[in-house]
């Protein structure tokens, strides 16, 4: 999925207990080997089971970065935010199923960097029986002046 386009992503997120520890040590949390919930931020994570993400290193490209040959997406661009949304806590053990798509794309006059453009992307995650667990929402803000400092 790149930004600007309709489409859905569709992958499976497993909630493994290794993985669970070490984003929550990775968050400042106590080490709690047999932790059954993951930490409410663990959700960010799952983009690394995201085929197509972006910044997921894979053999047919080079690595993310200035040269990688990937289209910007403006002058500069930055993360603003990310909103989550749960209906229950998220238990270790279990396979969630993510959709990504784009939210509504909007813009705004920036003090410095003239047009700003907020970029949301929807990843909602179902358990098993297709019920929605939590809803994730991370906004990406791109520029068209380049902002240097």
């Amino acid at each position: 999925m790149t930004a600007f386009d309709d489409t859905t992503a569709t992958f499976d997120v497993p909630v493994e207990s290794a993985h669970v520890l070490q984003f929550a040590r990775a968050c400042g949390y106590d080490d709690e080997v047999n932790r059954p919930v993951a930490t409410p931020t663990f959700l960010v994570a799952a983009d690394t089971f995201d085929p197509d993400f972006d910044r997921r290193p894979r053999s047919d490209r080079p690595w993310f970065g200035p040269d990688d040959g990937r289209e910007q997406k403006g002058a500069s661009g930055f993360h603003a935010r990310t909103e989550f949304e749960f209906v229950r806590p998220i238990q270790v053990g279990e396979r969630l199923r993510a959709t990504k798509r784009l939210g509504d794309v909007y813009t705004r006059e920036g003090s410095r960097g003239g047009t700003l453009t907020f970029t949301p992307t929807i990843t909602e995650f179902f358990d098993d029986d297709n019920a929605l667990v939590a809803t994730m929402i991370w906004t990406n803000v791109s520029t068209s002046i380049e902002v240097t400092r």
